[in-house]
């Protein structure tokens, strides 16, 4: 009987690296990440066994395959924030306008509003680019 072996855990010799070279999306997989009552009674490990570790040949320097788990965005979710946020910089633009009668102050906070927003978005990108690096 074959043992799985993983390393000595007090030999220090990690991080290991990992080399990612395809990625292909698998969107039964995806929703089942979000929803893991999907994979029942589909015989995940059967229909999966790409990505099973042989037991007798547990040789980590070949390519192997795996699973690779990032996030998704719904692409209708995406949607609707935009529109929202559009909307939002909108209504907060023409209120502006209609309060101080000058449509150019309206436009101008309009567009404030709308660069605060894709400065949130850039500071929450940059910030989980960070994140991602130093976890490498």
């Amino acid at each position: 009987m074959g043992q799985l072996c993983v390393g000595d855990p007090e030999a220090q010799d990690h991080p290991r690296e990992v080399i990612v070279e395809t990625t292909t999306p698998r969107s039964d997989l995806t929703e089942a990440f979000q929803n893991p009552l999907l994979l029942r009674g589909s015989a995940f490990v059967s229909v999966n066994e790409q990505f099973m570790l042989p037991f007798k040949e547990a040789n980590h320097d070949r390519a192997t395959h795996a699973i690779l788990i990032r996030a998704a965005a719904s692409q209708a979710t995406v949607a609707f924030i935009l529109m929202a946020v559009i909307l939002f910089s909108a209504m907060v633009g023409l209120a502006a306008g209609m309060l101080t009668g000058d449509a150019k102050i309206g436009l101008a906070v309009c567009a404030g509003a709308i660069a605060i927003f894709a400065l949130i978005q850039a500071s929450m990108f940059g910030v989980d680019s960070m994140k991602s690096k130093a976890s490498c």
